[in-house]
């Protein structure tokens, strides 16, 4: 988060020194952001892996089937860049998002 946000958002930033006021909102929401671009990241991270040994694309069983997401495609990879930046717009303020050009 400290590269992304250009050094705006960083640990000293979350963590205040113990005995000081209580976390503001916008720390308690970044700490928000934070966990749910870990979990989408996780997400994309983690793959079924079947009996043989390699991942799981697709399945069925008794007439129901599914085909998972291929995520190392080039339009699965611009999806999760899209995603962790609605994230981002969500729990993140525009000055600490604010990089002088469009997003």
């Amino acid at each position: 988060m400290e590269k992304w946000t250009l050094g705006r958002v960083t640990d000293e930033f979350l963590n205040p020194v113990e005995g000081g006021e209580e976390p503001s909102q916008p720390i308690e929401r970044n700490k928000r952001g934070i966990c749910e671009i870990a979990d989408l990241l996780y997400a994309d991270e983690i793959k079924p892996i079947g009996q043989a040994g390699v991942a799981i694309k697709s399945f069925s069983n008794e007439g129901y089937s599914e085909t998972l997401a291929d995520t190392t495609s080039v339009a699965a990879r611009d999806r999760l860049d899209a995603d962790i930046r609605a994230i981002m717009d969500t729990f993140f303020t525009r000055e600490q998002l604010f990089r002088g050009v469009g997003w």
